[in-house]
């Protein structure tokens, strides 16, 4: 490739990690036409298109560098991962499969197999591949995070709850690895270690912290709960799961005019910037509480 093309594709893929696909692609369009069909140039370009939503053309650039390259397991990789989230989970497997035919050291891809195969309910072949990328990585905090996962599907909970804490003490900050363990320790019914896990947390996002409402419901500490979802709404006001958690925790505990102070809570948050999925939210408490006025105004 030449140095100019070069310079505007790593360019490119700093616009893109600054969340600036539209300015990535600008700069794409000005590299030259032999550099354009670099599978490299190829494959930030679809990095792109998909930030900008343009998954056809995203995926005719994975497929181009693909052709281009079919031995690169990253471009593999990546395609995949756009397929899984297009719901293709086929497709992403067997692309995970030639990412690994063609080079067996790659550790993502195999932990990615492994995460696919478990989504299809592919128990044994996600054992298999989740076995070849600990063998690569040893027991890197994403492969100690899979491993609990399988031991969850296969009924395992002490062995899930010991991958989950492994993997939280190699990533104290990992509030994905923290939920994972405190899901695991409420599934056990150990209540108060699931919520020290979560209390111990400096940094918590609001899907973590709504986590504490949940294991409180789950112990029948339903006072509780409705105090712990409302601090997350303090702290997040727009975060839908637990407007509708709260909502529909006291239209269970209280009645009357509570059941209107529950739905008084989307009020301040609603508005022609809310997203659709909150306005849902909204309307789906209006009907589960019998709410005849706020169902015909938040249609």
């Amino acid at each position: 490739m030449h140095p100019n093309d070069l310079a505007l594709l790593q360019q490119a893929l700093a616009a893109l990690r600054a969340g600036q696909p539209g300015q990535a692609g600008a700069l794409l369009t000005r590299v030259s036409a032999a550099g354009q069909q670099h599978p490299d140039t190829l494959y930030v370009a679809a990095l792109a298109a998909e930030a900008l939503g343009q998954l056809e053309g995203a995926e005719q650039c994975f497929v181009a560098a693909i052709t281009a390259n079919p031995r690169n397991p990253g471009y593999r990789n990546s395609f995949a991962l756009f397929l899984h989230r297009q719901g293709r989970l086929a497709e992403a497997v067997a692309e995970l499969e030639a990412a690994v035919a063609a080079v067996p050291g790659h550790g993502e891809a195999w932990v990615n197999l492994a995460l696919f195969r478990q989504d299809r309910a592919e128990m044994v072949g996600a054992q298999a591949a989740l076995d070849k990328a600990r063998a690569l990585e040893g027991n890197s905090p994403r492969v100690l995070a899979l491993s609990g996962a399988l031991a969850q599907e296969r009924g395992d909970a002490p062995a899930a709850r010991g991958f989950f804490t492994q993997a939280l003490g190699l990533r104290p900050d990992d509030n994905g690895a923290r939920l994972r363990l405190a899901k695991a320790l409420m599934q056990q019914g150990d209540f108060d270690g699931a919520l020290a896990v979560i209390a111990a947390a400096a940094n918590p996002d609001p899907v973590l912290a709504a986590q504490t409402g949940d294991i409180l419901v789950e112990a029948g500490r339903l006072d509780e709960a409705i105090a712990a979802y409302r601090d997350v709404l303090a702290r997040w006001p727009q975060h839908h799961p637990v407007l509708t958690a709260l909502t529909f925790l006291i239209m269970q505990a209280s009645a009357g005019a509570n059941r209107d102070a529950a739905l008084d809570l989307f009020e301040p948050v609603l508005g022609p910037a809310a997203p659709a999925e909150l306005w849902q939210a909204a309307l789906n408490a209006a009907i589960g509480l019998g709410d005849g006025a706020r169902t015909a105004r938040w249609a």
